[in-house]
């Protein structure tokens, strides 16, 4: 099903789309690593649940099962996984971000 998905787009937009797929896929193992650390006591802040969306997308069900493998869904997230997901998302960014302009820089001078 991916593979038709990233067949139909444009070459010049794979690598961008890959990327963001796997920013995603990161950033929702970290925030399902924090949770397990939550569940086995290691950390113990944070765990306030951020929103409840099981009414719309249970995470039982077949969609929330393939939104938590695609981008780390939970229907009931706690602080300390929202915190870690957009904190995952943004230093991937920023790390794409600095590596880009370092060969901009590199391919001017060269």
């Amino acid at each position: 099903m991916s593979y038709f998905g990233l067949a139909a787009i444009p070459s010049r937009y794979v690598f961008s789309v890959t990327s963001a797929l796997i920013i995603f896929l990161a950033a929702g193992l970290a925030a399902q690593a924090a949770q397990f650390l939550s569940n086995a006591g290691i950390v113990t802040g944070l765990d306030q649940i951020l929103w409840n969306s099981s009414g719309l997308i249970p995470e039982n069900g077949w969609p929330g099962r393939v939104l938590h493998a695609l981008v780390g869904y939970t229907d009931r997230p706690t602080a300390l996984q929202g915190i870690v997901y957009v904190g995952t998302i943004l230093v991937m960014v920023g790390l794409m971000q600095v590596t880009a302009s370092s060969k901009r820089r590199a391919l001017r001078t060269a």
